[in-house]
């Protein structure tokens, strides 16, 4: 339980001490130095990540790093944990936005750096509006920028995955980047797997070979879906 506590209430100051970095960022803009502005942003969204993961006490083990293409991707993962966010964003090497639900864009302070960093806010309960955001998602890749999103749609809070939704795979296939499989196993250790209590846990992160979604022929893109949720179970029976 003290745990827990020394951590949500290192979150919230954490928070309100990004207001200071907001007000960095601002700056950079008003001054015309983009460059420096985009690379402060990144640098704080990796740093942020990595903060909230070492207040946890957890060790994250980073496999196939070097998988992730020097352009802009689709990085499809699994879903175990409020923490594959902060996982992914701080552990990758690589400025990451996400596909993330609606409720996270409310978050007063961190919904503005989402919104830096590109992250799309989806309604699954709205299919226009989800259309519109997917069609919001697609013109960032299509702009350069990575986007990580999560097909099954909700968290797992457990080893086990959900069904994987299948216009997950499209927007990489209107903006023309490849797709990069990654497996989280043991994020839901953190939190969810405990009573809603933090503790310090192993997490693993599978980084697989690029797909280039265009280069399959119409089969193997019906395929795909299947056979990545194939892979991620994969790689989640061998960790265990």
């Amino acid at each position: 339980m003290l745990r827990t506590v020394y951590f949500f209430t290192r979150f919230g100051l954490h928070l309100i001490s990004t207001l200071h970095t907001s007000y960095k960022f601002n700056k950079l803009g008003k001054e015309g130095k983009l460059e420096e502005q985009k690379t402060f942003l990144d640098e704080s969204a990796k740093a942020w990540g990595q903060y909230l993961v070492e207040r946890t006490g957890s060790t994250i083990h980073v496999q196939g790093k070097d998988n992730i293409p020097d352009g802009p991707c689709l990085i499809i993962s699994n879903h175990q944990s409020n923490f594959d966010i902060p996982i992914l964003a701080g552990y990758l090497d690589k400025p990451l936005g996400f596909i993330a639900k609606k409720e996270l864009g409310k978050v007063p302070i961190m919904s503005t750096w989402m919104k830096r960093v590109k992250c799309v806010f989806i309604d699954r309960q709205n299919p226009r509006q989800a259309i519109k955001a997917l069609g919001e998602a697609t013109n960032f890749l299509k702009e350069g920028h990575t986007l990580v999103i999560f097909p099954e749609g909700t968290r797992s809070k457990s080893a086990k995955m959900g069904e994987f939704k299948k216009g997950s795979l499209r927007i990489a296939e209107k903006s023309g980047v490849p797709i990069v499989p990654v497996t989280i196993s043991g994020s839901y250790k953190i939190y969810e797997g405990n009573g809603s209590r933090v503790r310090p846990a192993e997490v693993n992160v599978i980084v697989g070979e690029p797909i280039y979604i265009n280069q399959l022929t119409d089969e193997e893109k019906d395929q795909l879906l299947d056979n990545l949720r194939q892979q991620f179970q994969h790689n989640l029976d061998a960790l265990q």
